[in-house]
């Protein structure tokens, strides 16, 4: 009988903006229809490491029709999918998974670009995160977040990625809120900034999320610019803006995407539980669950038995009454990124086009069990794996509140207390650091600085609004005293478009003004008190 170890189980994401803007997109008809077919015919891994994937998170979907014929196409490899909407025009954000989904949500983000910047159009479709919760055979519940962030002010002033940091603090609490629920968290989408600008580092920092491509490839932090553009998505990921891509060949770029061959804005985060799983249910494949036993203690099933309340007949997937709590928390897997990098860079087959002016990103995940050679904290050759699963109770704060002794007189549960506890310590140490303190200070500061800028817009237009109304009315008394008949309509159209204009004056200088005032505001609290517990924890380490 052979004693090798079989590999283990796998996850792979792959994540895709596939640039579908009505009347504005070029080739978008027959791009969402190559796509689909990609999507369709390469789902399935192949003897090539790192191939085939489980979930495909897309952005920039904006048409409804256009999801559909993907949907329609990858039915059969994909049969669960969620297409979120929001805004006046959608947020161009869809899900497909392998998995069964049993849950979704759209989170709009608060602020989302200015009303007057009709062109950019994110105010009108309010860019937006989507989320499913899939059931998968080793993980149990995983929380899959796709999002499509503000694309303004990458390379001016920081103070014009204030819209994009309160996104990109938006989406790390609700990241942090699904781990503490007990479940995997894989985060997706076109970030619209650089790997080291502050959204990113408020994802890293405050959604407590790993960044697969550096996982993978940490030569990348330090490595010179590239010298081709081959080169610069395979050593640096650049996923737009490089001259691989047909939209990007004869567009005049920035002297920075030129330098470094384009830019990195498609990302793929991840982060384990904060607790096991909670849901008293185990979802598995029919023979490679678990049965309770009549003596309370849980085995795994053998090929071909079946488990309480299954039939030959039934699907391959099922429910049973799992196994409790704490026996769950000593077996929560270990999710490890093994692959990353950037694909769909050819052309569409038989055409001189890109499948769009985005690479995609494919991550494929390892799936570990939980012992102490998988362990980064007894085994420093581990993978890391942020936060840590603990074997505790389950309601281990992040901040150790109680004292390590326990109070059970067992000496077995004792040590087992006490070895958890250090756990939990070393964990707090890894993710609450003085990185995080000063990422939420400078995001403060600039908050702040924005808000002045967004105060003095606000003054701004309220005076265009005063002068508007003064100008309506000086058209309209005049046109009457006008000697040609025929200036008098003209005199009224002008004081018509003069009251439009005044009327949108002090929707945006009054209306958007306090309201974005306001929400700032908010932000601004929230990051003051995680900053504040965070200089505690630094304080009470030392």
């Amino acid at each position: 009988m052979s004693t090798s170890a079989s590999p283990p189980a796998a996850l792979s994401v792959l994540t895709f903006n596939v640039w579908g803007l009505k009347f504005i997109s070029k080739d978008r008809t027959p791009r969402i229809a190559a796509i689909a077919e990609f999507l369709a015919t390469h789902a399935e891994p192949t003897t090539t490491p790192g191939t085939g994937f489980d979930i495909v998170c897309l952005q920039e979907c904006w048409v409804q029709r256009d999801f559909e014929t993907i949907r329609e196409a990858c039915k059969d490899v994909f049969p669960y999918s969620r297409y979120f909407h929001t805004g006046a025009l959608g947020s161009g954000l869809a899900i497909l998974s392998k998995f069964p989904i049993i849950s979704a949500q759209a989170l709009p983000y608060s602020l989302s670009g200015l009303p007057l910047a009709v062109i950019a159009g994110d105010f009108f479709v309010n860019k937006a995160a989507g989320s499913v919760v899939v059931l998968h055979p080793e993980l149990g519940e995983v929380e899959i977040w796709n999002t499509h962030m503000h694309a303004a002010g990458e390379h001016g002033p920081q103070t014009q990625q204030a819209h994009r940091m309160a996104q990109a603090w938006q989406l790390a609490n609700a990241i942090r809120a699904a781990a503490e629920r007990g479940r995997y968290v894989i985060a997706t989408g076109d970030f619209n900034s650089s790997p080291q600008s502050l959204p990113i580092a408020i994802m890293r920092d405050q959604g407590c999320v790993l960044d697969a491509w550096l996982m993978t490839h940490p030569e990348s932090l330090t490595a010179a610019a590239p010298e081709t553009d081959e080169d610069g998505i395979l050593r640096h990921g650049m996923t737009c803006d490089n001259y691989i891509n047909s939209y990007s060949a004869g567009k005049p770029l920035v002297d920075e995407a030129i330098r470094w061959k384009g830019k990195r804005l498609d990302y793929i985060f991840y982060r384990g539980p904060d607790v096991a799983r909670r849901r008293p249910l185990l979802w598995s494949f029919k023979g490679q669950g678990k049965r309770r036993q009549g003596n309370g203690k849980y085995h795994d099933d053998k090929p071909g038995q079946h488990t309480v309340g299954s039939h030959a007949h039934d699907d391959v997937r099922h429910l049973e009454e799992g196994p409790p709590i704490a026996e769950s928390m000593q077996s929560a897997p270990i999710l490890s990124c093994q692959s990353c990098r950037v694909v769909m860079t050819d052309l569409v087959p038989g055409q001189t086009y890109s499948y769009s002016d985005h690479f995609g990103v494919l991550a494929t995940f390892a799936i570990l069990s939980a012992n102490e050679a998988n362990n980064p904290l007894t085994n420093p050759e581990a993978p890391q794996h942020r936060p840590l699963p603990t074997d505790y109770d389950g309601t281990a704060p992040l901040v150790q509140i109680a004292s390590n002794e326990a109070s059970s007189g067992d000496s077995g549960t004792s040590r087992t207390k006490q070895e958890a506890s250090s756990r939990q310590t070393a964990i707090n140490a890894f993710f609450h650091s003085p990185t995080k303190a000063e990422t939420i200070r400078n995001a403060i500061d600039i908050l702040r600085a924005y808000s002045g800028i967004s105060a003095r817009n606000s003054k701004f237009h309220l005076r265009l609004f005063g002068l508007s109304i003064f100008a309506a009315v000086a058209l309209s008394v005049s046109s009457a005293w006008q000697p040609k008949s025929y200036i008098q309509p003209i005199w009224t159209l002008l004081g018509v478009a003069v009251g439009a204009l005044g009327a949108t004056m002090l929707y945006v200088g009054f209306v958007w003004g306090r309201w974005e005032a306001n929400l700032l505001r908010e932000v601004v609290a929230q990051m003051e008190l995680d900053q504040a517990v965070a200089d505690l924890e630094i304080e009470a380490r030392q």
